[in-house]
């Protein structure tokens, strides 16, 4: 899935649910962080192109160890240590991530290194599906935040 549509479904999930937060901003900065952490593995994403993430990359392969819940527990649970809200957020951004690139047809291995089961369905990357379910999250996103400033 391209950055900017984990963007906006991230944003989405974080709009639905932000009137409820009782320490939103923390929450959301480290729910929009692990949006896109899982990708640090891949030098085409946004957050993978740069440059002091190359050595990870030339030995981790994309939507491996980190698209799976080995390395969503851990890092959640570090997170934990210092701020349990904060590591609410990032777990739960984390967790979507992973789950939006299960849908799509490169999937990801969510049990890796333990297995190499991989969870796939059939949505295909940068397709004019993506860019619908873009553009229709966008609005959506958009009216959200305009009833959250109202």
């Amino acid at each position: 899935m391209l950055t900017r549509t984990h963007f906006i479904l991230s944003l989405f999930i974080l709009l639905l649910i932000y009137p409820q937060l009782t320490n939103p901003i923390i929450f959301s900065i480290f729910f929009l962080i692990a949006a896109f952490f899982p990708d640090i593995d891949s030098r085409n994403s946004r957050i993978g192109k740069n440059i002091f993430l190359r050595p990870l990359q030339w030995v981790i392969s994309h939507r491996g160890i980190f698209h799976s819940v080995f390395v969503l527990s851990i890092s959640s649970a570090v997170i934990f240590i210092f701020n349990n809200k904060a590591a609410i957020g990032f777990f739960l951004g984390y967790l979507f991530h992973l789950i939006l690139d299960a849908i799509t047809i490169q999937g990801i291995k969510p049990f890796y290194p333990l297995t190499k089961l991989k969870v796939s369905f059939i949505l295909k990357s940068g397709s004019i599906i993506e860019e619908t379910i873009f553009i229709l999250f966008f609005i959506i996103d958009i009216f959200l935040i305009i009833r959250i400033i109202i």
